[in-house]
């Protein structure tokens, strides 16, 4: 829901009413009627209203550009999910829908206490040996250790991250691809990504079915080890920020599915946020990277970066007592002893002889 704490614009906020208001008369008279429930959403609106109308207008774009660029009706499907839009065509529609975004706020309980936990997450990696080796061996290790490292920073963040007694109650699987994001002839892969995460939460939610039943749902996070990522070319910290911002997104799923299932207290100073995090995933009104100046402002995704800079920050800041790692000879025993996962690694590629 949204915060009724959060500074919302003003219905006179002078500049941005009259841009709205000069933008929507401008059109002809046919479309004017449109503009004006626009308006009147954002300024009046319900949560719901403003979130239904940020699908609307999402969706609107993604179909005046498809006549743009496929003017044949040969689409792919799904193509604009992934194509980037000129937003100069759709001014008004695009700031509009940051007026929306701004609308649906985070409490300062909530986001004070990410801060807390990332704070804790970092300080369990930084007490993890295959961290403390990895954060200074990066570079050297080969795909298969990087791996390793990525799914173990998912689990430790999993595992310490909670919020009155929320965890990430999901099975969630992690897959790797390797999706280069230029084709052989010049275009852009429609198929790149950097990282993503996905559940099925948003088909339990909108469910019209009488006595739904269903176990823990699965979510997945895909992982894009490419080259081409500049989250894998950037370190140690940034790749593993990456899966922190996709973690997040788990756990944004399970505040979501826990106040679904009226699992969180509404006496609890972060029940506002479930419920905003489960209105944000019941409603079809997630905007892609492809509406990129809207993407990043959206309510899911300012919270999932702003967790994975914290991270970074954490993760670029040396680990305490991981001196030991620069040693070559120590370096080396701590890979083949029997509790090193790296020595697991290796003996496992060399084979039973090792």
């Amino acid at each position: 829901m949204m915060n009724q704490n959060a500074a919302l614009p003003s219905h006179g906020d002078g500049d941005n009413t009259r841009f709205l208001s000069s933008t929507f008369h401008s059109h002809l008279p046919a479309l004017r009627a449109r503009f004006d429930r626009y308006n009147r959403i954002h300024k009046s609106g319900t949560p719901d209203e403003k979130l239904d109308l940020i699908q609307e207008l999402r969706d609107y774009i993604f179909a005046e550009e498809e006549k743009i660029l496929f003017p044949n009706g040969n689409a792919p499907e799904g193509v604009m999910w992934q194509t980037p839009v000129d937003e100069s065509r759709y001014s008004a529609e695009i700031h509009l829908l940051h007026k929306l975004c701004a609308d649906f706020e985070y409490t300062g309980e909530y986001r004070l206490k990410m801060r807390e936990i990332a704070n804790n997450i970092a300080v369990a990696m930084a007490a993890d040996k295959d961290m403390q080796f990895a954060q200074h061996n990066w570079n050297a290790m080969d795909m298969a250790q990087k791996k390793v490292v990525l799914r173990k920073a998912q689990k430790i963040h999993a595992q310490v991250q909670q919020l009155d007694s929320v965890k990430t109650g999901q099975n969630i699987s992690v897959i790797f691809n390797n999706e280069a994001r230029a084709l052989p002839d010049g275009q852009h892969n429609p198929q790149f990504s950097y990282a993503s995460h996905s559940d099925s939460l948003h088909s339990i939610f909108n469910s019209k079915a009488l006595g739904w039943m269903f176990g823990t749902p699965d979510s997945l996070i895909n992982y894009n080890t490419h080259p081409d990522n500049s989250f894998m070319r950037g370190g140690f910290a940034t790749a593993l920020s990456a899966m922190h911002h996709e973690q997040q997104h788990a756990f944004q799923s399970a505040m979501a599915l826990a106040y679904f299932e009226k699992r969180i207290d509404p006496a609890s100073p972060y029940y506002k946020d479930a419920e905003l995090l489960y209105r944000l995933r019941a409603h079809d009104c997630y905007v892609p990277p492809s509406i990129y100046s809207v993407y990043r402002k959206q309510a899911l995704e300012r919270d999932t970066f702003d967790f994975q800079y914290l991270m970074e920050t954490h993760l670029r800041r040396p680990f305490p007592g991981s001196g030991w790692a620069k040693d070559p000879s120590q370096a080396r025993a701590h890979g083949d002893a029997l509790d090193g996962f790296f020595g697991r690694i290796r003996k496992w590629f060399r084979g039973p002889e090792a």
